[in-house]
């Protein structure tokens, strides 16, 4: 949230730009990007090539980044079941979850062991916040 809201306040439209700077393809399932980056300055000629002038280099290479990510979410089934999977919840509540493991006991252990579930879980058990909680906690030593 920390970072979404630092990209709002630097391009306060940048919601819009990337949406129209990728679509989603349905029958595949993954973001295509209809514009082509050409670096030799034949950009006028190409009809592949957005036309749009407030288009930014940052942004483009920031949202051809994205693409080359392909993340669809912070975590994915392995196999379709018809319970709800733990990928349903918003990624907030999960790194609610997280610092909930750590605030009681500072049970560092089982972060380790969230970690080790998946990368989203790798990524989210690395959060500063976490981390600043557990060191702020008073240490306890357990036998």
């Amino acid at each position: 949230i920390y970072f979404y809201r630092q990209a709002v306040q630097l391009v306060p439209d940048i919601e819009f730009r990337i949406k129209d700077f990728t679509s989603y393809n349905l029958a595949s399932g993954r973001l295509w990007c209809p514009v082509v980056f050409i670096a030799s300055g034949d950009e006028e000629d190409d009809p592949n090539v957005s036309q749009e002038s407030d288009d930014s280099p940052e942004l483009a290479d920031l949202a051809n980044r994205f693409l080359s990510l392909s993340v669809t979410g912070f975590c994915q089934p392995l196999y379709e079941t018809r319970m709800t999977h733990i990928s349903a919840i918003p990624l907030e509540l999960v790194m609610y979850i997280f610092k909930w493991v750590v605030s009681t006991e500072l049970d560092m252990k089982s972060l380790e062991h969230l970690a080790l579930v998946c990368k989203g879980f790798y990524a989210c058990a690395r959060d500063p916040d976490i981390w600043k909680l557990a060191c702020q906690s008073p240490i306890r030593v357990v036998p």
